[in-house]
């Protein structure tokens, strides 16, 4: 079961006001087609968000993709995140997650920590820490590479192994660090992301029970 706290904020992200931009509607299309198909094929579908830093924006897709599955009731699918570079999973991203309602548990220091994503008793977790979308954690073939921001959208024309190449680049929150408006605007990320995930999950769902 879903924790209490992240159940209730995800409900009222998926009653939050939604349209797609012109330019999301085309890449969403694109990401459900993708997702029935191997649903469809037996496969368990991967996605790989991807970021320039792998810090922020690629770290909360993940999150997405992990949880929408699993509270809509769909199969599973594996979600992982890269970047064009490694630094480390900004502790701003991981306040946010943690005031969202995911707990998180460090697995080890140093200037890159991985830490563990759980989001309710019987859900698998998630290990999330900044590597290159490249890296042999993540999947090497047929997974679908959704590009969380401009940089990196226009960095990586072609990634390798990818069946899909998803264009849905998001606001870095990065621009409100140490500000007041901090929280708010990862917030606001979050629920951007989570916007665009649940109206691709709950699509996927429809035509699956067509």
């Amino acid at each position: 079961m879903i924790f209490k706290n992240l159940q209730a904020n995800i409900e009222r992200i998926q009653n939050l006001p939604f349209q797609p931009s012109v330019g999301q509607i085309s890449e969403i299309t694109k990401l459900v087609n993708w997702l029935v198909t191997s649903y469809q094929t037996g496969e368990t579908p991967a996605l790989n968000f991807i970021c320039t830093h792998n810090s922020r924006r690629s770290h909360i897709g993940q999150f997405w993709g992990a949880v929408i599955p699993y509270w809509l009731g769909l199969p599973p699918i594996q979600s992982y995140s890269g970047g064009t570079e490694v630094t480390a999973c900004h502790p701003n991203t991981l306040k946010a997650l943690a005031d969202f309602g995911v707990e998180i548990t460090a697995l080890s220091e140093g200037p890159n920590p991985h830490y563990q994503l759980k989001f309710g008793d019987d859900i698998p977790t998630i290990e999330a820490w900044s590597k290159l979308y490249s890296d042999s954690a993540n999947p090497q073939n047929n997974f679908a590479a959704i590009m969380t921001c401009t940089s990196a959208d226009e960095g990586c024309p072609f990634v390798a192994g990818a069946t899909a190449r998803i264009s849905l680049p998001f606001t870095d929150p990065k621009h409100a660090d140490g500000t007041p408006q901090q929280d708010e605007a990862y917030l606001q990320t979050i629920q951007e992301i989570g916007q665009v995930m649940l109206c691709v999950f709950k699509q996927v769902k429809v035509l699956l029970a067509q």
